[in-house]
């Protein structure tokens, strides 16, 4: 242990390997930052488009719409909801019911390709209608909106669509 009054000292030769493990940590993060912000190339997927596939749609799509319109107590949102999403409680469980079918054939003994084939057609359908059901409602939001607020929607959509382009993650 030092005297209180004694000057901590730092090694020469440490000086030198601590400046390069920062500039390597600075440049390796900054890599990474600069590399996410100018989307990045995905062997498998290419260049990143400027609207996700699977994202452009759906919920994320209808809730860009609902926060542009003015949020939920908005009269043209509330009409909306009454007339397409009043049931959409039944239709996630469909959902869910399908992803829990096609959940269980990964374990089911003996393995049927024909089973698993069903539920992951059966997942498709429903997850299908579920967006369908959200883009029309999207639709209908959208015609009772101005052009200044399709042109919001159209910005948070992007916003959306760039987060991931890669697919779902599992």
């Amino acid at each position: 242990m030092r005297a209180p009054n004694e000057e901590l000292v730092m090694n020469p030769k440490l000086i030198p390997v601590l400046f390069g493990a920062s500039l390597a940590l600075n440049l390796f993060l900054g890599g990474m930052f600069v590399a996410r912000r100018l989307g990045p190339v995905h062997p498998d997927h290419g260049p990143r488009p400027p609207f996700a596939a699977g994202q452009m749609g759906g919920l994320p799509l209808f809730r860009a719409t609902v926060r542009a319109a003015g949020g939920p107590g908005d009269a043209r949102v509330r009409k909306v909801f009454h007339e397409h999403v009043a049931d959409a409680p039944a239709v996630r469980g469909q959902v869910m019911e399908a992803r829990k079918s096609a959940s269980d054939q990964f374990s089911r003994e003996p393995f049927s390709e024909s089973d698993m084939l069903a539920a992951l057609d059966a997942l498709a359908k429903a997850e299908g209608q579920a967006i369908g059901r959200a883009n029309q409602a999207t639709v209908e939001l959208l015609k009772a909106m101005s052009a200044d607020e399709r042109k919001s929607v159209r910005r948070r959509a992007g916003e959306l669509g760039s987060k991931d382009a890669h697919g779902p993650k599992f």
